[in-house]
């Protein structure tokens, strides 16, 4: 469906990040900036209460529950299509809720053994190369992108990059911390701008030329 790619997914894809920084742009101004410079509050010692421990597992639960239902679940369509095709099922009923699961259970160990293996750069850059923060910081952005990524998924059923939101609102941290310019300066921001922009036109063409490949050899 070319009218759902370009109207929607790919809109979704550049817009849900803006909103990600706004809104914790707008959080971090009403909220996190007061609590932190407050004389009534102590936020080093707020940040290691262990009930906000706690919240920051919850909120990481929640994350992983957001990529289940979007990522994942983006990662196991082309199996179950294939399935679907070999079978010449219906993408409906108990068939196809059963095609599904079994896609989910082959693809989602995938994506721990990845983060697992090759996540440290990404960690490294979005927890402590942008902006430092601590849990109070992490449960927003945790609760903040999984929101969002949850929302593109059960309103539209729009696949969303939770590494562009995640990025986004510990951009919006970083300035309600840092200011505009100091944290627009550093490296790390720079290169997200162009991954940013470049990734998709280069998953596009690249995906449109294996397309073609395949069509020639009647493969596909």
């Amino acid at each position: 469906n070319t009218q759902k790619v370009f109207l929607e997914i790919v809109p979704t894809w550049f817009i849900l990040p803006v909103i990600a920084f706004i809104i914790m742009l707008a959080v971090g101004k009403a909220i996190y900036n007061p609590i932190r410079k407050s004389r009534y509050v102590d936020y080093d010692k707020l940040s290691q209460h262990p009930i906000l421990k706690f919240l920051v597992i919850i909120s990481s639960m929640y994350v992983a529950f957001s990529i289940g239902a979007n990522n994942v679940a983006n990662a196991s369509g082309p199996i179950a299509s294939m399935v679907l095709n070999e079978l010449g099922l219906e993408p409906e009923g108990q068939n196809f809720i059963l095609i599904m699961i079994l896609s989910t259970l082959i693809i989602a160990p995938n994506f721990g053994i990845g983060s697992s293996i090759f996540g440290y750069k990404i960690l490294k850059t979005t927890g402590t190369e942008i902006v430092a923060f601590g849990p109070v910081g992490a449960t927003a952005v945790s609760l903040l992108t999984a929101t969002l990524l949850l929302l593109a998924s059960v309103t539209k059923g729009i696949p969303t990059s939770l590494v562009q939101l995640n990025t986004g609102a510990i951009l919006a941290l970083g300035v309600t911390k840092q200011g505009w310019k100091e944290t627009f300066s550093k490296s790390s921001v720079k290169k997200f701008w162009i991954v940013w922009l470049i990734a998709p036109a280069i998953a596009f063409i690249l995906s449109y030329f294996m397309v073609l490949l395949t069509d020639k050899l009647d493969i596909l």
